[in-house]
């Protein structure tokens, strides 16, 4: 169970971080994607050991899950952050 647990979280995080990136990209914020790029690498090379551990389809679900998630998140927590920075 905590070997699902750990992909969802790192899949939900390479996935959340992506999304950041994409926005930070897209609105020209440099240090704020490089940093995001960082949290990309390490996420996925927790998937790809995960992965390799127990490649099952219980791993499979939970991965796709995390992602779903993982972007969703990302588009309202960027959104609420890009907002709140340009107010101050």
């Amino acid at each position: 169970m905590i070997h699902y647990l750990t992909i969802f979280v790192a899949g939900f995080l390479r996935v959340f971080f992506a999304g950041v990136q994409s926005r930070n990209v897209n609105t020209g914020r440099r240090r704020a994607a490089m940093a995001t790029s960082m949290a990309i690498a390490l996420s996925e090379g927790t998937i790809i050991a995960q992965l390799a551990i127990a490649p099952d389809w219980g791993s499979r679900i939970a991965y796709g899950l995390s992602g779903a998630a993982g972007i969703w998140c990302a588009m309202v927590a960027h959104d609420w952050a890009v907002q709140r920075a340009d107010t101050k």
